[in-house]
């Protein structure tokens, strides 16, 4: 069996920390010029905004979950190291996406603050969120489309045995839902039904950019990106016949 040589000097310790954090700077960035910033890429994973758990014990506190287990896998696609689930779950405790704090006072009610100030959202602490779920034919075959096409991340995954599949996926922090159709449960897609009532609007910062990657993934332009009503905006056709409306308001 080989035996794993660490780094025995202060000098290699120093260079292999240097390489480490240069490396990891650099894929931190190339992850920011995907979403705008770090900060955005790494809240999405908590729904943009914090968790608040309230706990009344410390055996309660988890030292992963489902949250640090999807970041920790994205982030080690990336590229990154030493970033497991234990490690991702620290980060988000330290920089406020979890709030662990024990619950001290009886009665008392945990308040969940609002990223980006969307005060009128929020009752009770609570945040109200409405969701489109995308019903296709090939659920598998879509899930991939939409990670090629806006670049989405996968948060959640159901396979069944039958081939079909249901996802989470977010963009940017913004999430949706695709999953196969059901039609014993009256849930057709766009191609059963020859076509659809609903369109997707995706606010981006580049529509153009935006439209291009999704035409190329496989999509259909619709309508060509143009200023109309105070809106930069195109429509795209996606492969599973969903319309996509990818906009940006002007001014």
């Amino acid at each position: 069996m080989q035996r794993c040589t660490w780094p025995q000097t202060e000098l290699d310790i120093a260079y292999h920390d240097t390489e480490w954090v240069c490396r990891s700077t650099t894929i931190a960035c190339c992850s920011s010029s995907s979403f705008g910033t770090f900060d955005n890429y790494v809240w999405q994973f908590v729904d943009g905004q914090p968790r608040n758990n309230a706990w009344r014990s410390l055996r309660e506190i988890a030292q992963r979950t489902p949250q640090s287990d999807a970041l920790s896998k994205d982030l080690q696609k990336r590229g990154f190291r030493f970033v497991g689930s234990t490690i991702c779950y620290a980060f988000m405790e330290a920089v406020g996406m979890v709030n662990d704090h024990l619950q001290r006072v009886s009665g008392t009610r945990s308040y969940s603050p609002v990223v980006n100030d969307k005060a009128e959202d929020v009752s009770d602490g609570f945040r109200t969120v409405i969701t489109a779920t995308l019903s296709v034919r090939n659920g598998a075959r879509a899930i991939d489309f939409y990670k090629l096409a806006f670049n989405a991340i996968e948060l959640h995954r159901v396979d069944a045995d039958d081939g079909s599949a249901v996802a989470r996926l977010s963009v940017s922090g913004a999430q949706f839902w695709v999953s196969d159709e059901s039609p014993e449960h009256l849930n057709f897609s766009p191609e059963s039904l020859g076509g659809c009532s609903v369109r997707m609007l995706m606010v981006v910062e580049d529509p153009d950019a935006v439209c291009d990657q999704a035409v190329a993934a496989g999509a259909t332009q619709v309508v060509p990106v143009a200023d109309n009503h105070g809106w930069r905006l195109g429509r795209i056709l996606d492969p599973f016949g969903h319309h996509w409306e990818i906009a940006r308001q002007l001014g």
